[in-house]
């Protein structure tokens, strides 16, 4: 562990230094195997192995995670919060999630992200923007309030680097107590902010948001796709649930609704 700091009130950026450098080649968008003895799954038994996606694909021997830490009896989550430099775990990787359509074949890219769901898309979008110098990304994040957005500063960094090329929108359901407060002196931001619904606590893209934001299925002469990444109510909600082994599955949701089809949908 070369890192270990506060990133919002329930995630933590965690960077590990690797024995080799990270390939980006091999696998564009991949995530890491993160396993460790000392925390077991449910059976008491199995040692618990999660996956987390790096911030970057270019990272050279060294990674960057964001982690969650989902309520106090959190088992890995709690364990890598609680990491001090110097502290070793065990990783494996990469391992490859997604390929990048080839050049040309997409001209306008829509990346949904619910929560954490943000780091593969931050992935995917810098792969796409590196490869393919004519095709435009779209970055919609959701989010419960502005100040769980995650990764404010590298969703910048992508609009700062690419500039019209790529297109920021965070979606919040309900705004922070002192949230006009933290706005005054702030530095100029380039990524939008947005309010969506908020259902059961939790913000989810709605159709009627979908809507008005994706392009239509047969804009660009249908070269359009939309990628989908976070918990799993929210993939179903929006493309339809994936199956129990993690396979695509048939497209539903809202994107059905709105007259996409499978070969123009991806999800996370």
């Amino acid at each position: 562990v070369v890192s270990n700091v506060p990133h919002t009130r329930n995630t933590r950026l965690i960077t590990l230094k690797l024995p080799e450098d990270w390939n980006p080649s091999r696998a564009p968008v991949a995530n890491v195997l993160i396993k460790s003895d000392e925390v077991k799954e449910d059976d008491g038994e199995k040692p618990a192995i999660r996956p987390y996606n790096p911030l970057s694909a270019k990272s050279g021997d060294e990674i960057t995670l964001l982690v969650k830490r989902y309520g106090d009896d959190a088992k890995m989550g709690s364990k890598l919060h609680g990491l001090n430099m110097g502290d070793s775990v065990y990783v494996k990787g990469p391992n490859r999630q997604w390929t990048l359509p080839d050049t040309g074949d997409v001209e306008r890219y829509t990346f949904l992200a619910g929560g954490t769901g943000v780091t593969p898309i931050i992935q995917a979008a810098e792969g796409i923007l590196r490869k393919d110098l004519d095709a435009k990304v779209d970055v919609f994040t959701f989010n419960d309030t502005p100040s769980d957005v995650l990764l404010r500063h590298k969703l910048n960094d992508l609009v700062c680097v690419y500039g019209n090329r790529v297109r920021v929108r965070n979606f919040w359901g309900m705004l922070d107590d002192d949230y006009e407060e933290r706005l005054k002196g702030a530095p100029e931001s380039k990524v939008e902010l947005m309010k969506t619904t908020l259902e059961r606590g939790v913000a989810y893209p709605s159709k009627e948001v979908l809507e008005k934001f994706l392009p239509k299925p047969s804009d660009f002469d249908g070269r359009v796709m939309v990628i989908v990444c976070g918990p799993a109510p929210m993939v179903a909600r929006v493309a339809g649930p994936k199956t129990k082994d993690y396979r695509q599955g048939e497209l539903g949701g809202f994107l059905k609704d709105l007259g996409f089809d499978r070969k123009q949908v991806w999800k996370f």
